[in-house]
This record gives C-alpha cells, sequence and structure tokens, in this order.
C-alpha cells in the first residue's frame, strides 16, 4: 500500500512475516498522482456515460410504451387490410405487380410483411408491431444524427420529441411503410455525415432499399442532396463526400432501373387520384408527363440548395435568427396541435419522413436559448404528450371492423352485399364478411326478389353522397330501411319497394 515515507510490499510479508519497507522517489509519488488523476477521469467519464445512457434508455421506454398502448384497440382502415391482402400473395405474383389501383407503392414493405405474417399472424396488433419496432429505432437513430451533429443534449431532446411526437406515434401504429422511410431518410443522414469510403456502400444499399419500398425515397433523396451539397459547399467542397453521393446515388438508381416502369406508370395516374385532383381544381396545378415530373424534381432539387443555404445563413444571424428561431419553435407548436386532427393523411405521410429532421432543427434552437431553457423544453415535450394521448385515446381509424361485425350479425339467408367501390372487398374479406358480396356494376338484373341488399358507404370528410354509383341507384329503386353510422362509413340496409 502507499504510505507517507514509502512503499509497502504486502506480498513480501506473507512469505517472511514482516514486511519490506522500501524508500520511495519523487517519480513514485508522480507516477502514484498521474494513475490516480487518469483513474479519476476515467470514472467520471464511465459516470457520464452512465447517466446519458439512463436518460437514453428512459427515453426509449417512454417511446416503446407509447407505441405499443392499445395498438391493436383501433380497426384497420383499407390501406392497412390491402397491406396483408398484398402480403399473402405469392412472391412471383407480388414482384409482377403492376400498377393497380389504388395501390400504388414498391413491393419490398409487402415481401418482408408475408415473412412476418407466416412467423406470427395477421391479426391487428401483430402486422402494425414491426412499424411499431422500427419507429423505436427511428428515435434512437435521430439520437445518433443530433448527436454527431450537434450535441449529446440537442440528440437527447430530439429523440425525447420524436418519442413523444403524435405524428410518429400514430404511424407506428399503421401497418404501411411510412415509418420505415423514415429509418431509410435517418440512416441515409447518418451516413451522410461519415466521411469515410467505407460510407459508399451502405449508402447506396439504404438508398436502393428505400427506393423499393416507397417512392417517396425519390424526394427523400432530392432534400438529403439538397443539404448534403450545402454543407459540403461550406466545408470546403472536399472530392470524396462528392464521390461517395454520386456512387451511392447512381448504384441505387441503376439497381432501380427494373421497376422503373412501374414508377411511370404512378406518375402517370395523377389525373385519377384524389388529391391532384383537387390541387388541379382549387389551384391550377397542372398534370404533366412522367418525363415532365422527372423534371420537376430535378430542378427543385436544384432550388433547394440556395434556399437552405440562405436559410443557414439567415439562422446563424443574430436578429434574423431569433425571428427565424422564434417562427420554427411556434410552428412545431401549431403543428403538434394539429396532428391528431384526422384530416389531411396525404400531407402527414409526407411530413412523417421530414419531421425528425424538423424535431432537431428545434432541439438545436431550443439548446442555444440563454433565457427559460428548461422551461420551454418541459413545455415542449408537455404539449406533445398531451396531443399523443389525444390521438391515441379519442381519434378512430375507419371502422371496418365494427361495420362488418353489425352486418354479419343481422344479416339473414339470401341477404346480400354490394361494394362499390370494388376494391373495398379487401376489406370485408380481412374481417370475414359472411353474406354473399356482388362487386359487379349495379343493375335491375341484380336486385334480389326477397331479402336485404346491404351496401357499405364511404363518408370521407367532403365527400359527395351518395358516395358511389351503386349508392344512388339504390336510393332511387329500392326503399332505404336503415342507416348505421361508423367512423368514415355507413351501413345501408335496402329493400325492394314491391315488399
Amino acid at each position: 500500500m502507499f504510505g507517507r515515507e514509502g512503499l509497502t510490499i504486502n506480498f513480501h510479508a506473507f512469505y517472511f512475516k514482516e514486511p519490506i519497507f522500501l524508500p520511495r522517489t519523487s517519480s513514485d509519488v508522480l507516477a502514484e498522482l498521474i494513475a490516480i488523476n487518469t483513474l479519476s477521469r476515467i470514472m467520471v467519464k464511465i459516470d457520464t456515460l452512465n447517466n446519458k445512457a439512463i436518460a437514453l434508455l428512459i427515453v426509449l421506454i417512454l417511446a416503446a410504451g407509447l407505441r405499443l398502448f392499445l395498438i391493436g384497440n383501433k380497426s384497420l382502415w383499407f390501406d392497412e387490410t390491402a397491406s396483408v391482402h398484398l402480403a399473402k400473395l405469392p412472391t412471383e405474383t407480388l414482384w409482377n405487380l403492376r400498377w393497380i389501383r389504388p395501390e400504388s407503392h414498391p413491393p419490398l414493405y409487402y415481401y418482408g410483411l408475408s415473412y412476418w405474417i407466416r412467423w406470427f399472424s395477421s391479426s391487428e396488433t401483430s402486422i402494425r408491431l414491426p412499424s411499431a419496432l422500427i419507429s423505436l429505432v427511428n428515435v434512437a437513430l435521430l439520437y445518433v444524427l443530433g448527436n454527431r451533429l450537434f450535441s449529446y443534449r440537442v440528440g437527447l431532446l430530439a429523440a425525447a420529441l420524436l418519442a413523444l411526437s403524435p405524428l410518429h406515434i400514430w404511424y407506428a401504429q399503421e401497418a404501411r411503410m411510412y415509418v420505415f422511410m423514415t429509418t431509410i431518410m435517418l440512416l441515409s443522414a447518418i451516413l451522410l455525415t461519415w466521411d469515410s469510403w467505407l460510407a459508399a456502400l451502405p449508402l447506396a444499399a439504404t438508398w436502393t432499399i428505400g427506393l423499393y419500398i416507397d417512392y417517396t425515397m425519390i424526394p427523400i433523396w432530392s432534400l438529403l442532396t439538397a443539404i448534403g451539397f450545402v454543407a459540403w459547399w461550406q466545408r470546403g467542397h472536399s472530392m470524396r463526400p462528392f464521390f461517395i453521393w454520386l456512387v451511392a446515388s447512381s448504384t441505387a438508381w441503376l439497381v432501380f432501373l427494373p421497376w422503373l416502369g412501374n414508377f411511370f406508370a404512378v406518375l402517370e395516374s395523377f389525373p385519377t387520384i384524389h388529391i391532384f385532383i383537387r390541387l388541379n381544381e382549387t389551384i391550377g396545378i397542372p398534370f404533366l408527363t412522367p418525363v415532365q415530373y422527372l423534371l420537376v424534381m430535378i430542378l427543385g432539387t436544384l432550388a433547394l440548395i440556395p434556399i437552405l443555404a440562405l436559410l443557414k445563413s439567415l439562422q446563424l444571424g443574430k436578429k434574423t435568427g431569433e425571428w427565424i428561431s422564434t417562427a420554427v419553435l411556434c410552428s412545431f407548436v401549431f403543428a403538434t396541435i394539429l396532428f391528431p386532427i384526422p384530416r389531411f393523411y396525404g400531407v402527414k405521410r409526407i411530413l412523417v419522413l421530414i419531421w425528425p429532421l424538423f424535431i432537431i432543427w428545434v432541439a438545436w434552437i431550443v439548446n442555444r436559448l440563454n433565457f427559460q431553457r428548461q422551461r420551454i423544453t418541459w413545455s415542449l415535450l408537455a404539449l406533445s404528450l398531451a396531443m399523443s394521448i389525444t390521438a391515441l385515446l379519442a381519434v378512430p381509424k375507419d371502422d371496418w371492423r365494427g361495420s362488418v361485425q353489425y352486418v354479419n350479425q343481422n344479416a339473414l339467408a339470401g341477404d346480400i352485399v354490394w361494394i362499390d367501390p370494388a376494391y373495398n372487398r379487401i376489406a370485408v374479406t380481412y374481417y370475414n364478411l359472411m353474406p354473399e358480396s356482388v362487386t359487379d356494376k349495379i343493375g335491375s338484373d341484380k336486385i334480389p326478389q326477397s331479402g336485404n341488399i346491404w351496401l357499405f358507404a364511404e363518408r370521407f370528410p367532403g365527400q359527395l353522397i351518395p358516395s358511389s354509383p351503386t349508392e344512388q341507384f339504390l336510393d332511387e329503386n329500392l326503399d332505404l330501411q336503415e342507416i348505421i353510422p361508423f367512423y368514415r362509413l355507413e351501413v345501408r340496409r335496402y329493400r325492394t319497394k314491391e315488399q
């Protein structure tokens, strides 16, 4: 042990019954002090790492709890039942599918879901669980990205805000591919910050997988390219990051070429899609050819570069930075309040991809505040949690489960059900509709002489009534006996007028 005058070697006393006392030199004392100082530094770092790990673990536990809470409680809506339907198709059929309305996504998500269903089941909870799990991974990835770009505090706050985000919790409980595309976006951003040739191959693989999961990979690629170009140029524009991006982009697009025809078919279908029809009617956005759409995407990417460069310059300015920071924080609060409102799902599916980047911006701004930083932090977290609980408890999904159960319980032998639009057969089939269903064009020769005719009518906000040619025909030619409302649906029971 160490003493005032020298070093006592106790192991020697074990053999010789008395210790050896060695005189200490100044170099011995210096070595002891260096060892003690090094050990104390290591212990402090271990304690700090432990505290950071505990904080991140708490965030992940909270994120998991919110994403798994009541995950199978709500009915599947149509798009989720379509996921199950496609996942159950034979592999060859799935990969050989061409554009089929209303599903327009590449096959990789459905391919993965097919294995999940084989290993587990196709219950509501089971098919939503992959989204919940990958959403949890997104929280960890956002922490990594924030930590790499800025600091531990920014990364942890960003992860906490994403963990409590009502937008991401909603899509974490949906059997669709959108939170998987968020994973692709975050992983791509992390790889782009890795200034090494080793990043080229995983970045190319990530972008290729993204292209075969969903076409939203294209705007993700455009946004990350624009952000990366601004950062690359302002950091001295060395050639290695540029070539990493070039190799990854070229590889991903070359591997995607076999599916490019399907993507063109999707672009050609825009004139038949509701949201694009409304944009054309309200603000005059024209319909374009596939090649013209691709040119718009390229020009949009190029236009983003100076816009992002200007925004960064303004953000770093003293007065302009204050105004922008205030606008960003207010936008975050406003959007978080609006997210639980069950409207604008087409917009939300895009926002869910880029929202983590916006959250990092918010976390960076909060971390730079010189006043009331803690109060603002806790206020944003509390607001996010309150809106998430509101969405989980108060916002339903299209109630195909309840409507099919009602018909199954009340239909009589000989009753038939008309399905219009025809693709809604996918939803009623998932919930095991018992009566005979018909999707043929309605006509007088299709009306039975006895029994009830049931109709599942869509009731989306702003939708015209009657919502289908079948509903209009039945209203004009049969007696409406009963209307049973369900969320965004209506069950209508008819009988022939002679009865």
